[in-house]
């Protein structure tokens, strides 16, 4: 059984895109451990968001060249201007939860956007079967 104590606060866009395995990178405002295991929290729903997958950091990458940044800026919604000037690019393999977990609002949406939050009761999981498999 694996125990998720943490989660990584996301656009509900950029979760549901890596839900639907459209997308295998998120930009976290710090660098992500890989193997390092969390859900993914939706930050801008209206209501009381609910937790539907979970997500394993394969790989961190650090950008900093300025032409690759300005490649990368026009196709997010995330501001590309940092005080160090990097952007962090978390590789994920995305699970989906078989129960949606339902967890309280949390305030301060922008502050937290890309940081991680702890979740009020840890969300056990037994098995989920990844998005995308490594089946080509």
């Amino acid at each position: 059984m694996i125990q998720i104590r943490n989660a990584l606060c996301l656009p509900s866009a950029d979760i549901e895109a890596l839900i639907q395995g459209k997308m295998i990178v998120a930009m976290p405002r710090l660098f992500v451990q890989p193997k390092r295991k969390f859900a993914l929290y939706p930050m801008d729903t209206s209501t009381n968001p609910v937790i539907e997958a979970w997500a394993k950091c394969e790989l961190c990458e650090i950008v900093e060249d300025k032409a690759v940044l300005d490649k990368i800026a026009p196709l997010t919604i995330w501001r590309t201007e940092t005080e160090n000037d990097c952007i962090f690019l978390a590789y994920l393999r995305v699970y989906r939860l078989s129960n949606p977990f339902p967890v309280p609002g949390n305030r301060g949406a922008e502050e937290k956007l890309g940081k991680f939050i702890g979740l009020p009761q840890p969300l056990n999981i037994n098995h989920s079967p990844p998005v995308l498999s490594d089946l080509r």
